[in-house]
């Protein structure tokens, strides 16, 4: 794949390309158009996700569940969504660490009363 070493980095990305596949004939001409390519040849259900890094995380979860429809927009939103999907009895879970904490144990001093 790599045999034949280019004097430039643009020439060396197309040689290496052209040997590995003519479905993904333009994957290395720039950054943006490899991205664009790779992607239609991998699926067309995940048609935009390589178009920029926050379209790639919305349509990546559209795709995986929708159960977890908002999983990716942030990392707070991530955090609360993937809990409620997780757990209603662990609802407020992912919160904060101290609240984490606090329901972790709550649950298991309730369990343990209760018996």
């Amino acid at each position: 794949m790599k045999r034949i070493r280019c004097s430039s980095k643009v020439a060396m990305k197309q040689i290496r390309c052209s040997s590995k596949a003519d479905r993904k004939q333009m994957r290395c001409s720039s950054k943006a158009d490899r991205k664009q390519i790779r992607c239609s040849s991998k699926a067309d259900r995940k048609q935009i996700r390589c178009s920029s890094k926050v379209a790639m995380k919305q349509i990546r979860c559209s795709s995986k569940a929708d159960r977890k429809q908002m999983r990716c927009s942030s990392k707070a939103d991530r955090k609360q969504m993937r809990c409620s999907s997780k757990a209603d009895r662990k609802q407020t879970r992912c919160s904060s660490k101290a609240d984490r904490k606090q329901m972790r144990c709550n649950s298991k001093a309730d369990r343990k009363q209760d018996s």
